[in-house]
């Protein structure tokens, strides 16, 4: 998505896909061509989420009609609609940004009953995801996207739903992904980079579980900012608890003041 403004962008401004893997007829992998392997993305989840998907090895995946963004699903509505040339798809999306110095990214997953509770962001690269979705293409039939999300005002949206549910010569995957890499332009900050995973399957399941391994995938998980130093460490050592390597975990530094003493454990 970079920080080009909506306005920048038209109904045909998103780039082609550019195939990573194909190798397998009906599986295969996708990104977009401003998307270098070496591109640092963030997924930032509430503390419980994280330790959830930490224990288990693995990310759901859901249906973007099953967000809890009723503008996401209104969408998911528009583009795989009964009579829409996408009604055969099934996607699941996992959320990534390129956003990791903001502190109000932070709040936003933060535990609105216990504010003292820190977020978590786990970090990856690019080029480690697609490898990960080549991976799955072994097992899975399914087609793999990951692309920077495209802003543009909401007006213009069922004319974009329209023009990509009407072709019948559209493919259909990429044309999916394509459709799900469309926000409004209110959303811009998000700088958001997401992660499809898309099946024409009749009996596809609500969530996808996205399996990893921390060596492959993961390169760190860092304690969001907190006032609570003993929020902070509880939630060190809960997430060494479910498994994670320590030494990957980091703190975050945001409320630490100039020539305040490094938290105990930074140095892992």
């Amino acid at each position: 998505m970079g920080n080009a403004k909506s306005d920048d962008f038209d109904l045909h401004s998103m780039p082609e896909w550019t195939e990573v893997d194909h190798s397998v007829p009906a599986r295969g992998v996708w990104t977009h061509p401003d998307l270098p392997v070496g591109t640092l993305l963030y997924r930032y989840m509430p503390l419980q989420w994280a330790l959830a998907a930490f224990e288990a090895k693995a990310f759901s995946m859901r249906q973007p009609r099953l967000w809890d963004d009723p503008y996401e699903r209104w969408w998911s509505d528009q583009l795989f609609k009964t009579g829409s040339k996408l009604a055969d798809a099934h996607a699941f999306g996992s959320c990534w940004t390129t956003r990791y110095i903001d502190e109000p990214i932070w709040r936003i997953y933060m535990c609105p009953d216990h504010p003292e509770v820190p977020a978590i962001r786990i970090s990856t690269r690019a080029g480690k995801l697609c490898a990960r979705m080549r991976e799955l293409c072994r097992t899975e039939t399914g087609k793999a996207f990951l692309g920077r999300v495209r802003y543009t005002p909401k007006d213009r949206l069922p004319a974009l739903a329209a023009e990509l549910t009407g072709d019948p010569d559209n493919h259909l995957a990429r044309t999916a992904a394509r459709g799900l890499h469309w926000k409004r332009s209110q959303f811009q900050l998000e700088q958001e980079v997401r992660l499809l995973w898309i099946m024409a399957n009749a009996t596809a399941p609500d969530v996808f579980q996205l399996s990893f391994e921390w060596n492959e995938l993961i390169e760190q998980v860092r304690i969001g900012p907190t006032i609570n130093e003993k929020s902070a460490d509880d939630a060190y050592d809960a997430l060494v608890l479910v498994g994670v390597p320590e030494n990957i975990i980091k703190y975050s530094t945001i409320y630490r003041a100039p020539g305040a003493p490094l938290r105990r454990r930074s140095n892992h």
